[in-house]
């Protein structure tokens, strides 16, 4: 998986693109949100342009949302236009955990109140 990673304002944007599964992506997720942690980033906005995301990839994602939250910050999403690009997101409603955005500028707004 590749994390590209930008800045708007007080907002990381993180576009992650190819495959997030156990053994591809996930480890190099999980370090990206630890050093944003630990350089105080917590506006989180997740791009999503997954090919494809198995279920550890899914619990990868709902575990930085619940470490980014206790840190004081937020984790969202934008790009998810297709919910069917991850089956798995019909058995588990992860839009019901985290605030999805139809596009980027929608989702940066958003960080900012608007």
């Amino acid at each position: 998986m590749a994390i590209t990673q930008r800045q708007d304002g007080e907002v990381t944007i993180l576009d992650l693109d190819g495959v997030l599964m156990a053994d591809r992506g996930v480890p190099e997720f999980r370090e990206t949100i630890r050093t944003l942690l630990e350089q105080g980033r917590t506006q989180i906005l997740l791009n999503y342009d997954l090919l494809y995301m198995d279920d550890a990839g899914l619990d990868e994602i709902l575990k930085a949302h619940a470490t980014v939250t206790k840190h004081g910050g937020m984790i969202k999403l934008s790009g998810l236009t297709r919910p069917n690009r991850f089956p798995g997101l019909a058995g588990f409603n992860l839009l019901a955990v985290l605030e999805v955005h139809e596009d980027e500028l929608k989702a940066l707004a958003s960080f900012r109140g608007n």
